[in-house]
């Protein structure tokens, strides 16, 4: 495990480190629609952020493309998901963790048709029938609904 005692190495208590230079989880947006997510968690930039009571924070910048169906749907609110996991580590292996309960919308933009009416985030356990262990998954929905008409004028 990535943990040290900080007097024991000069007082360091936290390392910058390049993803390669350790273990990365197989994460995996599932409903993904461009085939190459994990190509682009492979590059090294930006660093890792590694303190030492081995808490790694990782943040690397991704643009996500999913499709949700809305076919059939003519409810006012929408919602879509992004549900990220692992394809072969399970919840003894792996376990993915949020300390929050709604999205960081910091670097949201604001879209011409849609209203974001919120962004909330559950973790969920699932055993299928493939394995006797159970995966952990991250569930972002986002529930947006269409402007009014009048916002155009």
């Amino acid at each position: 495990y990535l943990k040290w005692d900080p007097e024991e190495y000069g007082g360091v208590d936290r390392l910058h480190l390049p993803p390669s230079r350790v273990w990365t989880p197989d994460i995996f947006l599932f409903n993904d629609i461009t085939g190459h997510f994990e190509d682009d968690l492979k590059r090294d930039n930006p660093f890792l952020v590694v303190d030492s009571d081995g808490h790694v924070r990782w943040i690397p910048p991704l643009v996500l493309k999913t499709m949700c169906d809305f076919t059939g749907n003519n409810q006012e609110t929408q919602q879509c998901e992004l549900k990220f996991g692992s394809w072969v580590y399970n919840a003894n292996q792996l376990d993915l963790i949020s300390k929050i309960t709604s999205m960081d919308l910091e670097g949201y933009t604001a879209h011409p048709v849609w209203d974001l009416e919120s962004a909330s985030v559950e973790r969920h356990e699932t055993k299928y029938e493939c394995c006797p262990e159970s995966f952990v998954d991250m569930s972002y929905a986002i529930r947006f609904h269409a402007k009014s008409v009048w916002s155009f004028i």
